[in-house]
């Protein structure tokens, strides 16, 4: 099989998967509805196999790695112990086990936590240049910021009329602007999904 005749076989395939589950939420039709259920549980079924490649080559290259001795060889060996064990404790306990819960509240929240509090660095160094009042848009985002900020520290009850222009900043202006993010994030998904369905958006299909 050519590989035109490959790429036009998975548009095919994409594009009537789409349609379908599309279909489903527009029209009550019970073959509709028992193939869209078909097709997305296939969908759960790939995506089951997409992980377990994806664990199968993270594990390939960190033992090459450890046998190497490559850089942060030792970060290697630590992630796949961790990552074995892990796997054996929900195979064998499954993921509702005390010892799996333990894990998951001790060391995967603990960690998660810590990468949260670095990122706050880079988050505040990024507000920083961000809030520089070089123009008349800068000096509106940084009114903008000071107020909330205040607005919403104890010390924002105490002085008048700064926690209500903190919540009209959140409510107006802020809501305004995520929601229009929102709308040009679906139409752009749109756009994507019918690129994808007929075959325009390269990578999409092999």
């Amino acid at each position: 099989m050519s590989a035109s005749t490959k790429r036009q076989v998975g548009v095919i395939i994409t594009a009537f998967c789409a349609l379908v589950v599309v279909s489903e939420y527009y029209f009550t039709i019970q073959v509709v509805k028992d193939l869209s259920a078909y097709i997305q549980g296939l969908a759960v079924v790939v995506a089951g196999f997409a992980i377990g490649i994806g664990i199968i080559n993270m594990a390939v290259i960190h033992v090459g790695r450890f046998r190497r001795k490559g850089p942060n060889w030792l970060l290697s060996a630590w992630l796949l112990f961790v990552m074995l064990v892990v796997i054996v404790l929900g195979l064998v306990w499954t993921p509702s086990s005390q010892a799996y819960s333990w894990i998951f509240a001790n060391i995967y929240a603990t960690v998660g936590a810590t990468m949260w509090s670095v990122v706050a660095f880079y988050l505040a160094t990024a507000c920083f240049y961000a809030l520089r009042a070089r123009n008349v848009e800068g000096v509106l985002l940084l009114i903008a910021a000071v107020v909330t900020l205040i607005g919403v520290s104890p010390i924002g009850g105490v002085v008048p009329y700064v926690s209500q222009a903190a919540i009209w900043i959140r409510d107006v202006p802020s809501n305004a602007g995520m929601r229009a993010i929102l709308l040009g994030t679906a139409i752009g998904g749109i756009g994507l999904a019918i690129r994808t369905m007929l075959g325009r958006e390269k990578g999409a299909t092999i």
